[in-house]
């Protein structure tokens, strides 16, 4: 009887630990290089998860994340590549002080708004290094970020 018990306990630890080691071998999610959890560490951001309307004129790209949860105005710099951002119903989006970053979960692609100041650059110098180009990315004159009360970041789904 005590032999019995003995392997069972034998037996459920081994599975227990080889399992644990196997899960822990692939952390997948937290070595990604376009990981939005990852680039915002850089920027020091938030990250919101959801989807994104705009609309654009001359000197402004208008963001609306969440059907109002968030607005983001974007000045645009004269001299520098004016975004123009479609209608994406499943986006990630970065806001911090130095800067905005939206990622399109269709398609993976990434559009990179920095503030024109020289922190700001190098943190995104920084961003570019990372995603290994896989971006489109302007300066800009400066970012507004309007929160509605109660928005909250969304929540990383895998290990960082």
């Amino acid at each position: 009887m005590v032999l019995c018990s003995l392997a069972t306990v034998l037996i459920t630890m081994a599975l227990f630990l080889s399992c644990k080691k196997e899960a822990s071998a692939t952390p997948v999610a937290a070595t990604s290089n376009d990981n939005m959890y990852n680039i915002a560490e850089i920027i020091q951001g938030k990250v919101f998860a959801g989807t994104i309307s705009s609309n654009n004129d001359d000197s402004t790209l208008n963001i609306n994340y969440n059907n109002g949860s968030q607005f983001v105005m974007v000045q645009n710099l004269p001299g520098q590549l004016k975004v123009n951002m479609p209608t994406l119903p499943s986006a990630e989006l970065i806001t911090s002080v130095y800067g905005v970053i939206i990622k399109d979960d269709a398609t993976g692609k990434m559009v990179l708004l920095a503030n024109n100041d020289a922190e700001s650059i190098q943190k995104f110098e920084a961003v570019k290094a990372a995603l290994k180009g896989r971006y489109t990315s302007t300066t800009t004159y400066g970012i507004t970020v309007v929160h509605a009360e109660g928005t909250t970041p969304a929540q990383p789904s895998g290990g960082i």
